[in-house]
């Protein structure tokens, strides 16, 4: 994970694995703190990601062989959302917290909103449905209604924020308010009660408990996106 170092020693310093230093006292950073680490990172993969979108459309022949009329590549498109499959994974499975349980403060979302947002809900449907299933299959063993859950999330993202050049902040909040709440509640709930085992009000509890905690994380971060990821993504992405 990148490192963001000042030279003063009384200022904020974010080292891996976390850590917030102040000084001489360290506490643990807060999903929002940490979350400009992950942007920082998002970007510099995205903008590597798009020098070689460049790169391929320019000098490959077989690119331009399988070109449509309107534009799409789409092997460029499975390149891209390879990638950004293997960055959700990352986002929830490693640097997510608590890695079990019935809830964990993850952004594995972000990846798969720049899919929504560039290829629609299809890409992003399918492209969260494999991050979902391979780090299932690699850490807890895959749940198919989970799976479900994560589906139904990627679809209803590209329906709601494809070809938008900015998200926009109203819409932004209501998307994650309330379809987090139809996602994180209402289908996740059920599953825990009669797949795990959970009462109704536990499992109720802790659902509640983890979209209080990841709903405003999502929407700080598709606010720092919108800012200041979208305008770079599509700078280069323009240009192939």
């Amino acid at each position: 994970m990148y490192k963001i170092n000042r030279v003063n020693d009384g200022e904020l310093k974010c080292r891996k694995y976390g850590e917030l230093t102040f000084g001489r006292k360290q506490i643990r950073c807060c999903a929002v703190v940490a979350s400009r680490c992950y942007i920082f990172a998002l970007n510099v993969f995205v903008r590597a990601l798009c020098r070689l979108r460049v790169c391929f459309s320019r000098r490959c022949f077989f690119m331009s062989q399988i070109r449509r009329k309107n534009g799409s590549r789409p092997l460029l498109k499975a390149t891209t959302c390879a990638m950004m499959v293997a960055l959700s994974i990352v986002f929830c499975r490693v640097l997510g917290f608590p890695t079990t349980g019935m809830w964990r403060v993850e952004i594995g979302f972000l990846p798969i909103l720049i899919v929504a947002i560039l290829y629609g809900p299809v890409w992003s449907a399918v492209s969260y449905g494999l991050a979902d299933f391979i780090g299932a299959l690699l850490y807890t063993g895959v749940n198919p209604f989970i799976l479900l859950c994560k589906i139904v999330f990627g679809l209803l993202m590209g329906l709601a924020f494809h070809g938008r050049e900015k998200i926009g902040f109203v819409r932004n909040i209501l998307f994650f308010i309330f379809i987090g709440f139809a996602v994180d509640i209402v289908m996740m709930t059920p599953i825990f009660v009669f797949m795990f085992g959970y009462t109704w009000d536990a499992a109720l509890i802790w659902r509640l408990a983890a979209f209080s905690v990841n709903t405003p994380v999502r929407i700080v971060l598709a606010v720092l996106t919108d800012k200041f990821l979208l305008p770079s993504i599509y700078k280069f992405t323009r240009k192939v």
